[in-house]
């Protein structure tokens, strides 16, 4: 293991701390987020009415944990996967990736 994958994991566990914790304060006040699938709102995205990621983010008393442990973690799984992936095999993914979601938009346009 390298001191690059070192680093990465460590500032990856160290930004997941404060995130759990600002998850965690989110679902003590703001339990019916948790029962969304249940009592679905139409405005919410898939992802709002699963996650509830954009309350966590507004919710007041858990803003600043996960506003400060989301980048730190991200910044940590970046430096993660940079020092393991070499940077070919990664712009190669990428372009995979992209092709692949880009022909199923396109496809999904042309259904509807």
């Amino acid at each position: 293991m390298s001191n690059h994958q070192l680093i990465g994991i460590i500032l990856f566990a160290t930004g997941l701390v404060p995130f759990a914790i600002g998850g965690l304060v989110f679902l003590r006040y703001s339990y019916e987020t948790v029962n969304a699938e249940l009592l679905p709102d139409p405005k919410w995205s898939w992802w709002d009415r699963k996650i509830g990621f954009k309350g966590v983010l507004a919710h007041p008393k858990s803003r600043w944990w996960c506003g400060i442990g989301f980048p730190i973690c991200l910044a940590g799984f970046a430096v993660l996967i940079v020092s393991t992936i070499s940077v070919g095999q990664i712009a190669l993914f990428t372009a995979v990736f992209a092709l692949f979601f880009g022909l199923r938009e396109l496809i999904a346009r042309r259904r509807r």
